[in-house]
């Protein structure tokens, strides 16, 4: 066959190896004139160098902020010996990625709170590791996924008991039915709840449990974790 013949030369020949990332590969075919110019122009925007150092920006302005309304100062927290710690590197570089990434600023406010409380409370080595998983899962989230974590949360919290925060099982049942009423409420289907709850489950915020026998109002039953009691704990002053 030639390399006339050949289809995938003739790709190569039209679009050179010189693009890097998803994005980059796309705005090289989207040309002038193909029908979905306009879907390329918006992501030369985004993927700026402008609108790039925008969202790093916003993100340091953002931990600065939390760490103001929680009554530090920068210079006290000893940012230099905190990120001696490679867990603390790789947070910090998971939030810049993440940021990068996308256009949502309530997220880039989310990652800017994970690391804030992190900064503030000097964390150990599992806890910046938490924090980096952290802000992967958020940067997987939406904003629904975010509201049921806090009706839960809301509903559920005095079931951690103690400093370890041990869950009390048998509570969690019981609230189940209040949390469905109280997303129904905000605009959440029952069926949304259950959607987001399973979805949560896989990032550890979230465990299913087993239905009591008799309870007959709500069809399956979900708890929030430690981590994730913890997750919604650090996000409450952020949207």
């Amino acid at each position: 066959m030639s390399e006339i013949d050949d289809p995938i030369a003739a790709v190569k020949q039209q679009y050179p190896e010189t693009a890097t990332g998803p994005i980059s590969v796309m705005l090289d075919v989207l040309g002038a004139l193909h029908p979905f110019a306009v879907v390329g122009n918006v992501f030369r925007q985004f993927i700026s160098q402008a609108e790039q150092k925008a969202r790093v920006r916003a993100l340091f302005e953002a931990i600065e902020w939390y760490v103001r309304e929680h009554d530090k100062k920068i210079e006290e927290l000893a940012l230099e010996k905190q990120l001696e710690k490679p867990e603390a590197k790789e947070a910090v570089i998971a939030a810049v990625t993440e940021a990068l990434l996308s256009p949502d600023l309530n997220k880039i406010k989310r990652f800017a709170a994970i690391l804030g409380h992190e900064f503030i409370g000097s964390g150990s080595t599992t806890e910046w590791e938490d924090a980096a998983a952290y802000i992967r899962a958020l940067s997987q989230l939406g904003d629904n996924d975010i509201r049921v974590l806090r009706i839960l949360h809301q509903q559920q919290r005095t079931a951690f008991i103690g400093h370890e925060q041990k869950p009390d099982q048998p509570q969690f049942a019981r609230t189940m039915e209040r949390i469905l009423i109280t997303a129904e409420q905000g605009g959440i289907s029952r069926e949304d709840v259950y959607s987001c709850c399973a979805r949560v489950n896989g990032f550890g915020l979230t465990l299913q449990m087993e239905r009591p026998r008799g309870m007959v109002a709500v069809d399956y039953v979900y708890r929030l974790t430690r981590h994730g009691k913890h997750l919604i704990d650090i996000l409450q002053s952020v949207p």
